[in-house]
């Protein structure tokens, strides 16, 4: 949870890539593209040729990228010490949730990355955390978790289901049909 400071504009980031080699036409790929990992291109498969390889960008798929800053809440800061702030990748739906100013909560995936300008600048090896974001929901400063009567009520009642861990391991991600042992391990995590 925090407050966001700074927000990026929208980005178009390749998704899904793939290269034609320009001496067969043959296709190579497709690559996907995540935060961590490079391409490395080889020789074609299918003429041996070491390229070049430019991107067919008929089949080549993009997704929106966008960059938040969230720093601590001035409420949660001790006294004396500077606010720390993350920076949070968002992808897809996420985008635009959040303006600076807002306070909200981001769930995701927290990962480093080796930075090698830093790496030069400094003088020794130095990795960049950042969040790649699954869910981004505003809050509101008075937001509390307390839960009210009612709601309390019917969770008492759903604790009390026959099966209860069954309904709770069909209810996680109801798009991925089947994969049962992945559900329950999600649930369990």
């Amino acid at each position: 949870q925090g407050v966001v400071t700074i927000r990026s504009e929208v980005f178009s980031q390749l998704k899904k890539i793939i290269y034609k080699c320009v001496k067969c036409g043959f296709l190579k790929g497709p690559f996907y593209i995540n935060s961590i990992n490079d391409i490395r291109l080889g020789s074609c498969t299918s003429c041996q040729s070491n390229g070049p390889f430019p991107i067919d960008k008929q089949k080549t798929i993009y997704r929106n990228y966008q960059k938040i800053t969230l720093q601590e809440a001035p409420s949660e800061v001790l006294p004396g010490r500077i606010p720390r702030s993350k920076e949070v990748v968002l992808f897809g739906d996420n985008i635009d949730v959040a303006r600076p100013g807002d306070y909200i909560e981001v769930t995701g995936v927290y990962m480093n990355r080796y930075e090698c300008y830093l790496n030069i600048r400094q003088g020794f090896p130095l990795f960049v955390t950042l969040i790649e974001a699954n869910s981004v929901t505003k809050m509101l400063e008075s937001d509390k978790h307390d839960l009210d009567e009612g709601m309390e009520e019917k969770i008492l009642k759903f604790s009390k289901t026959e099966n209860l861990d069954e309904v709770i391991y069909q209810s996680i991600a109801p798009s991925i049909y089947g994969h049962y042992n992945i559900k329950r391990a999600l649930t369990m995590a």
